[in-house]
């Protein structure tokens, strides 16, 4: 057994040794890796998130803001920002066009009155919204970050003390 073992390792004409197979894969790894590098080195990486930002001492919402980082090494193009709430995007329009280098960021301020009329006027009868916070590059590709939850009546009276 031993001795048929030795004559595959060292010299087997139809398919080459334990050697040259481990060369074989080793070098279609090496193309593998070659080919997939630039992808994975090249790919934006955005970070978007929320903060809501209150009036002290009456604790009024202020603003609801998003911001957006890029934590890649590639520059890139933000054209939008907004929110997320199940699959549909709460359109506030607003033109953004904003080159992010790389560790750039960017603010979008949302007022809370406008957010809570488009919330309330598009769904009606929902009494708690999970809003995402999304940016959108040139290319079209969606950036999300943590939902923020918001409840009805307090969106109700923070319109109604915001409006006084």
């Amino acid at each position: 057994m031993l001795m048929i073992l030795k004559i595959w390792i060292f010299n087997f004409d139809g398919y080459g040794t334990i050697a040259d197979w481990f060369g074989a894969i080793g070098t279609i790894g090496a193309v593998l890796v070659a080919l997939m590098a630039p992808y994975y080195v090249n790919k934006p990486k955005i970070k978007a998130s929320s903060q809501t930002e209150y009036f002290v001492p009456q604790m009024l919402l202020k603003s609801i803001t998003i911001k957006v980082v890029n934590n890649g090494q590639v520059p890139v193009k933000i054209v939008d920002a907004g929110f997320f709430i199940g699959i549909k995007h709460i359109n506030i329009p607003e033109e953004i066009s904003e080159y992010l280098q790389q560790n750039d960021d960017m603010v979008k301020r949302f007022q809370p009155v406008e957010l809570f009329k488009a919330l309330i006027s598009n769904y009606p009868n929902k009494q708690v919204f999970k809003l995402i916070p999304y940016a959108r590059n040139s290319q079209g590709k969606y950036f999300k970050g943590k939902a923020v939850k918001f409840n009805r009546n307090d969106m109700n009276s923070e319109m109604r003390s915001i409006q006084q």
